[in-house]
């Protein structure tokens, strides 16, 4: 859904690679690598199990997906910001990055939010969504 919505993006500006779709596509292309990383992963520790392994554990990839669906869901009416920080912060989660320390995760979070708000803001120069009735 959110790669099919990135096809849709219209562009005041536009090079052979780089438009206001650019980002999107890039975001989508890394959470499909994401999910098949889990998938090989989950496959692996499947194989490598032996005769306790209780199956093929595919919740983290459904989990990427879920979050993804629901981001996607949340970008519009909460806006930039409030819809990925938590979403960045849920799929570290889910690839137990930081397991640790919730703050490292949380910092990671809001770095990775702020690169892409640079590279579409600042960059791109393109508007992404405040909360609804703030902006």
């Amino acid at each position: 859904v959110y790669l099919a919505a990135a096809f849709q993006v219209s562009s005041p500006f536009s090079t052979d690679l780089v438009d206001a779709s650019f980002v999107p596509k890039l975001m989508a292309g890394l959470m499909f690598v994401a999910l098949l990383v889990v998938l090989r992963d989950a496959v692996r520790r499947h194989r490598a199990g032996g005769a306790d392994d209780p199956g093929l554990d595919v919740a983290a990839p459904l989990k990427v997906v879920a979050l993804t669906l629901a981001y996607v869901a949340v970008f519009q009416p909460l806006g930039y910001v409030l819809s990925t920080v938590p979403y960045v912060f849920l799929l570290l989660h889910v690839f137990r990055f930081e397991e640790r320390s919730i703050l490292k995760r949380l910092a990671y979070s809001i770095v990775a939010t702020a690169v892409f708000y640079g590279l579409f803001a600042g960059i791109f120069n393109i508007r992404l969504p405040a909360l609804e009735g703030v902006l």
